[in-house]
């Protein structure tokens, strides 16, 4: 279905057509599929003496995917945002998590030198989550 509009869009090119956004939308869109299109519908405005409309669907064209730059810009800033909240979300979560220190009970009794160690090990998982929720602040 698509080559028979667009061979009916070919043979509707004439001297009364109206090149308008329209026509260069067309022309854009059957060319981004056939590469070809684009040098058929140059031959058919170059016997027309339309030169012209060509170098106008180049302007229009670079403008259209200036704007699409811009639109894709945007987007993906938005985006970045979005999965930076996201992110945020899933560190903070995993940052709780670490915060749960579970001790296990012992019936025996520990020595001196194995609690200083534990001690010494629960106050450097502490002091890591000081810094860390500093440095998110």
């Amino acid at each position: 279905m698509g080559d028979i509009d667009k061979q009916s869009f070919l043979l509707s090119i004439n001297q009364d057509t109206v090149f308008d956004n329209e026509f260069y939308k067309k022309v854009y869109g059957y060319s981004v599929l056939d590469k070809e299109f684009i040098k058929i519908v140059a031959s058919i405005l170059y016997k027309l003496d339309k030169q012209d409309v060509a170098k106008k669907y180049n302007s229009w064209l670079r403008n259209y995917n200036e704007e699409q730059s811009q639109i894709m810009k945007s987007v993906s800033n938005w985006y970045s945002k979005e999965c930076e909240k996201k992110y945020g979300i899933i560190k903070k979560e995993q940052v709780c998590n670490e915060n749960v220190v579970e001790i296990p009970r012992r019936k025996e009794v520990r020595s001196s030198e194995e609690w200083k160690r534990k001690r010494k090990e629960l106050l450097l998982q502490k002091k890591k989550l000081i810094i860390m929720q500093n440095l998110k602040q």
